[in-house]
């Protein structure tokens, strides 16, 4: 059998959502604010009514981050106390590129996720390269600006945040309407099947990816 859950806090909500391949038979969410007291409950409700066991699942995957650090933590320690319990692998699934992943068609894009505190989590595509990183906002429109790129499509919540900022410092930017706020359900359960398909990502263990004190820039080649 093919079923597996995919687990993801973002920042409104925590979405458990019941999958077979890359197709979501269905999803339960919880504000985040109750995500510690109905997490669990919301798995257990969701095999139940679709008549499966815990050790039906081929794997549990789990968005990673960017989230308010709270909820994401409670999705990766429920993931992580689960694969410990059943032996189940987990599958990291990357909310910020999974965002980009959302908008391919324009290039250059800019996702920028709220990392609070007038910092931001951004990904930026251009060609073939992404760069990610967390910087505060005025210095990231400075990297752009440095990377000359100058009409960038802009999504996240990051854009509502800033909008002002943006729009003073790159009047041809082009901001996502309606605005794109985080990565969906949908396309993280896409990336978590793709993952499990290409044996990428897979691990006895999840750890949240972006972290604000923990230097994890990079450069990614997309293939």
């Amino acid at each position: 059998m093919s079923f597996w859950l995919c687990i993801a806090s973002d920042y409104e909500c925590m979405h458990v959502a019941l999958c077979k391949e890359q197709k979501i038979i269905e999803t339960l969410s919880t504000d985040k604010a109750d995500s510690n007291k109905q997490l669990l409950f919301l798995i257990a409700q969701l095999l139940t009514k679709h008549h499966l066991v815990i050790n039906d699942l081929l794997y549990i995957g789990v968005n990673v981050g960017p989230a308010p650090y709270t909820s994401l933590r409670i999705a990766i320690a429920t993931a992580n106390g689960i694969a410990y319990a059943t032996s189940l692998p987990l599958v990291n699934i990357d909310g910020l590129l999974v965002l980009l992943q959302q908008h391919t068609s324009l290039n250059p894009t800019v996702a920028l996720l709220n990392a609070f505190n007038y910092d931001v989590f951004y990904g930026i595509r251009a060609d073939t390269t992404i760069l990610t990183g967390c910087e505060h906002i005025d210095q990231l429109l400075d990297r752009l600006n440095q990377l000359n790129i100058t009409t960038p499509y802009i999504i996240g919540n990051g854009t509502t945040l800033y909008y002002e900022n943006i729009i003073k410092r790159f009047s041809g930017a082009q901001i996502s309407q309606p605005a794109v706020e985080y990565a969906n359900i949908e396309w993280l359960a896409k990336s978590g099947w793709h993952s499990w398909q290409e044996r990428q990502e897979i691990t006895d263990q999840v750890f949240p990816r972006y972290l604000k004190n923990i230097d994890y820039k990079n450069s990614i080649t997309v293939k």
